[in-house]
């Protein structure tokens, strides 16, 4: 098969994967939520953004988190919120790497306190827009930030059994940034 060929098969498996991804975004978003004791509730989206952010190359995982995000705030009734979380969600993603062979790296543990700073700051700078006031969108942070650690521990969980088991990842291998040094061995 010609060099041409092959990108064209890997770009095309990857836009498969990062459509898959976007819609488990969306569904984890919008239909699997977990009620919080006080009031309201986390939804799974977060996490799943997390884990393709470990297994997409950069510009997929990027693309299915802000579209599988954005698209739940839209059907929820949330327009206002479109298009922060479109931002947001996409700088998340941005936050991680799949050029490990894992998705629980000591990279991507770390890379899960911009991941909370990035969501609970940035949609309270987006609310001081919308509602003219630095007060009021305080009260909104500690939920924030519950949704991105919610987030960071499904992450954690679901990633840890990706590793353990290989079952995604070696499906993914074939979708996942290689390093110079795999890509010459390849030639």
């Amino acid at each position: 098969m010609s060099a041409q060929g092959t990108s064209s098969k890997s770009t095309l498996r990857r836009l498969i994967f990062a459509a898959l991804f976007a819609a488990i975004i969306f569904v984890a978003t919008s239909f699997l939520k977990l009620p919080l004791p006080v009031m309201g509730y986390v939804h799974l989206g977060d996490g799943v953004i997390f884990i393709a952010a470990t297994l997409l190359p950069l510009p997929y995982a990027i693309g299915a988190a802000a579209i599988g995000a954005a698209f739940a705030d839209l059907m929820a009734g949330y327009t206002q919120y479109i298009l922060a979380t479109f931002i947001l969600k996409a700088l998340t993603a941005a936050c991680f790497s799949a050029m490990k062979g894992r998705s629980v790296s000591f990279r991507n543990l770390i890379a899960l306190i911009p991941a909370i700073i990035l969501n609970a700051g940035g949609y309270y700078l987006f609310e001081v827009l919308i509602y003219q006031s630095f007060i009021s969108p305080l009260a909104n942070i500690p939920f924030n930030i519950v949704q991105s650690v919610c987030g960071a521990v499904i992450f954690i969980v679901l990633g840890t059994m990706i590793d353990k088991t290989h079952a995604l990842s070696d499906i993914f291998e074939s979708v996942r940034p290689q390093s110079k040094e795999k890509n010459k061995e390849q030639e």
